[in-house]
């Protein structure tokens, strides 16, 4: 029997990636607030041009003065929001903070993505790399769809806003805390450490626990035995689990990549760490007297000036290399080689991972050449003369 959990996937869907209402007036009544590339994607979809034409054809209708009684849970909904609203939650980022983003922001102002709803996610602590930085885990208040690793919150958590409601231990991530518009409630140290007992568990343990059975939660022990509220072990493909959970892996990248991009301006770019690799080398190898097994030395010899910041001379193999960052790709860069002898040949091989990947011949006849190496791709130039005389430049 195919299991149903409230609310349906579809409306989970539309809930994370649908056009929110207050894009789609915009889209309405105001376009030119809406940034070009949201617009043009979003009027790309024929159901948002018809709920545009809709909303633009809608009239002012009479509203009922009945007073109407609200659901009962409708009525809890309103009295939790109103009470994690009431709470003096402290705005500095601090742990166990369940924190709401509305809307993706990054230092660079390079995203223009759109959120279909807030998000919450549960701060853990900062990274060593930015106090800006933080660690942390998804949060969705959908518990309906609780597996072995949701950590679902009690009422020992309140108060909390309705939007969080488990945290997704197996969806961590990082996030860029000026994003976070507001905080919504916070778990207390004990509670947290629940949360990381459950985090160390999913990582370090094989689970013995084989009972599959969506919509259900019970109490269970944890290492360092702290007790939490989960549910069970996903099941086979029939499981609605398996699609909860890809939508909420999608949805963490709007907040993954803000901390991406914050922690890309810390580190120095794949060109200016090559630079300084090369640098490193002329430097040590500079000095020294000559011998004969120190041809690095040689090779980057300070004799001669280099015409550029990023051009360096390996004087005694007749070789000028230039470095420059691709268009549009700065995890590549490209490697121009030119041989500036009137005789003889050098013999260049790029070495990949330690695996040669390109080899070529440089002589007054065919004197230059470009190569291209990758970031995060350890990589090697190996120069040989036609003396057999060899030196070997790691890149990065």
């Amino acid at each position: 029997m195919k299991i149903k959990l409230y609310p349906p996937i579809k409306q989970i869907n539309d809930r994370l990636f649908g056009v929110p209402d207050h894009l789609l007036y915009n889209l309405a009544f105001d376009p030119s607030s809406v940034a070009k590339s949201v617009k043009s994607a979003a009027l790309a979809l024929p159901e948002i041009k018809q709920a545009i034409t809709d909303l633009k054809a809608s009239t002012a209708f009479e509203v009922s003065q009945d007073q109407v009684e609200p659901p009962y849970f409708i009525k809890d909904l309103i009295e939790r929001r109103c009470a994690a609203q009431a709470h003096n939650f402290s705005q500095h980022p601090s742990q166990g903070q369940l924190a709401r983003i509305d809307q993706v922001s990054d230092p660079k102002n390079e995203l223009d993505w759109q959120l279909g709803s807030p998000l919450v996610v549960l701060l853990d602590q900062a990274t060593e790399e930015d106090p800006t930085i933080w660690h942390g885990w998804m949060v969705s208040p959908d518990t309906d769809y609780a597996d072995y690793w949701d950590v679902l919150l009690e009422p020992c958590d309140e108060p909390f806003d309705p939007l969080a409601g488990m945290v997704q231990v197996w969806n961590p991530i990082q996030i860029w805390t000026p994003q976070i518009s507001q905080v919504i409630g916070e778990i207390s140290l004990a509670r947290l450490q629940a949360v990381r007992a459950v985090a160390s568990e999913f990582v370090l343990t094989d689970s013995n626990q084989d009972v599959s059975n969506a919509g259900f939660i019970a109490p269970r022990q944890t290492l360092h035995n702290f007790t939490v509220l989960t549910g069970t072990m996903l099941g086979d493909e029939q499981d609605p689990r398996h699609n909860y959970q890809n939508l909420y892996f999608n949805i963490a990248k709007a907040i993954k990549e803000p901390a991406r991009i914050a922690l890309r301006q810390l580190a120095p770019s794949f060109l200016k760490h090559c630079i300084n690799k090369l640098a490193e080398l002329r430097d040590t190898f500079g000095a020294p007297l000559l011998t004969a097994d120190q041809l690095i030395y040689q090779a980057m010899s300070t004799n001669i000036q280099p015409e550029q910041e990023h051009t360096f001379i390996l004087a005694d193999y007749h070789l000028l290399i230039s470095i420059d960052e691709v268009e549009n790709d700065t995890d590549l860069l490209s490697l121009k080689l030119q041989y500036q002898a009137t005789a003889g040949e050098l013999t260049l091989c790029l070495q990949e991972e330690g695996i040669n990947s390109e080899q070529l011949t440089l002589n007054p006849e065919h004197a230059a050449a470009t190569l291209k190496i990758q970031n995060n791709v350890p990589s090697v130039l190996i120069v040989t003369n036609q003396h057999q005389e060899t030196v070997n430049i790691p890149l990065n």
